[in-house]
């Protein structure tokens, strides 16, 4: 695949992840499945450069205040938050197989 391909990809997969953080759209699950399409098609420091917007996305602003005051709250075995914290998981992995079981093996 040539360069100018691949930049007009890494283009608009950024132009996407602004789109959906100026809708202040947080899907979490989704932004990732989309990152993980573009593995492979965007070089090193294309890849470092979308990486970067999303944790810019989800590392400041009211979402990762929320996140982290709701992760209290779980930790704490608060119950009506432990459900809203399954709740928003199903919810963000719609399509995805939010019960699903996924077993990593990184023993070598």
């Amino acid at each position: 695949m040539n360069k100018k391909v691949k930049d007009a990809r890494a283009d608009e997969l950024l132009e996407t992840l602004q789109a959906l953080e100026n809708k202040q759209e947080f899907n979490i699950a989704a932004d990732l499945r989309e990152l993980m399409k573009q593995h492979g098609r965007l070089n090193k420091r294309e890849f470092k450069k979308v990486l970067q917007v999303l944790m810019d996305k989800y590392g400041t602003g009211e979402y990762a205040l929320v996140h982290e005051r709701l992760l209290e709250r779980v930790q704490a075995s608060d119950l009506a938050a432990i459900r809203l914290w399954h709740e928003i998981n199903r919810a963000g992995d719609a399509g995805g197989g939010g019960d699903e079981v996924v077993i990593v093996n990184d023993l070598g």
